[in-house]
């Protein structure tokens, strides 16, 4: 059979870039069919899909088929005999369109196979997105499971460290059994952190510990790392462990801010711990949390019962310091 007879059966090659591999189509009576497909089901075609390769990428059949196709998608211009032409007039005898029964897939493999060509063939009616075309009959048959996370024990994420896991200075702290990344750090951040330290060890004085960005035993699941934690001794004390309780902990919050308010605070307030402040840096305000309570609505089953917001014009006095009082002002940049 003469190959302008074939031209039928390609009337359009174009690209497929949504292929794993990308690969030219051809596009028929009976739709659209990959193009190395043809090669081996069709007979005759061959020498004449031949030459729309070489005129469509300039390669051979078998550099078509070792190299990773790309390039922008799109319909390319029909093609001729030997090579790309416009608009052809399609010859009024047609090819029989391709046989309804695809092959089947151990078929497509032996034909690769036969080919040369790395990987199987797939079928045409098997090349279509499901999710796109058929979404809703499969819907029915589809069964949907609970996401599961795999939690950690603080002696887990110890081990970890301890291995080199996680490198020092990496953001990342125990809360409940969860890996979560720390805050980034802004300028006003930064100095919150600095300015309130600076306050706490002026109101404690000796006999106190103020650690910035410092771990924190809490329990077998939690090991946070406040922005501030006022602990007893000092920082000689704890050579080979972090403290588990300490008396205030204090946290500057900008971006996070409803994230130190309830999921922290719910957490602090699990572990006992009576004193919580929150330096917000967007209201400008100071957030007290005291009198820790259980509640089934926190995220870890706690929250505090006390809240207080104190303004720049007022002070505040912590629990594990009763005659100290320090003013609002001296913990915001």
């Amino acid at each position: 059979m003469a190959p302008d007879q074939h031209l039928g059966i390609l009337e359009t090659v174009r690209w497929a870039p949504g292929r794993p591999r990308r690969e030219l189509l051809a596009r028929g009576g009976e739709g659209q069919l990959p193009v190395r497909y043809l090669l081996t089901h069709q007979a005759g075609l061959p020498a004449l899909i031949g030459e729309v390769i070489r005129g469509v990428t300039g390669q051979s059949i078998g550099a078509y088929f070792r190299t990773e196709l790309g390039g922008p998608a799109g319909i390319l211009e029909r093609p001729t005999r030997y090579g790309l032409g416009s608009q052809l007039t399609m010859p009024e005898r047609r090819l029989a369109p391709p046989r309804a029964r695809a092959p089947s897939a151990a078929r497509a493999r032996a034909a690769a196979d036969r080919a040369g060509v790395r990987g199987a063939l797939t079928p045409p009616h098997l090349t279509r997105c499901i999710d796109r075309l058929h979404a809703r009959s499969y819907d029915s048959g589809m069964t949907e499971y609970a996401i599961q996370t795999r939690r950690f024990t603080r002696a887990e994420y110890d081990h970890l460290i301890d291995i080199g896991f996680f490198q020092p200075g990496d953001p990342v702290e125990l809360l409940g059994g969860q890996l979560v990344v720390s805050e980034p750090h802004g300028a006003s951040h930064y100095e919150a952190i600095r300015r309130a330290a600076r306050a706490l060890e002026a109101a404690f004085g000796p006999g106190w510990d103020v650690r910035m960005q410092a771990p924190v035993w809490l329990d077998d699941e939690s090991e946070p790392e406040p922005d501030l934690a006022v602990v007893r001794g000092s920082f000689e004390d704890y050579f080979q462990a972090h403290p588990d309780r300490p008396v205030l902990t204090v946290e500057v919050a900008d971006s996070r801010l409803g994230f130190d308010r309830r999921h922290k605070g719910s957490l602090y307030a699990r572990a006992g711990l009576a004193d919580y402040w929150v330096v917000n840096l967007v209201d400008r305000v100071l957030e007290v949390y005291r009198e820790p309570v259980p509640d089934a609505e926190g995220p870890f089953g706690w929250r505090h019962a006390r809240r207080e917001v104190l303004g720049p014009a007022e002070a505040v006095t912590p629990l594990g310091a009763p005659s100290a009082i320090i003013r609002v002002a001296d913990l915001l940049p």
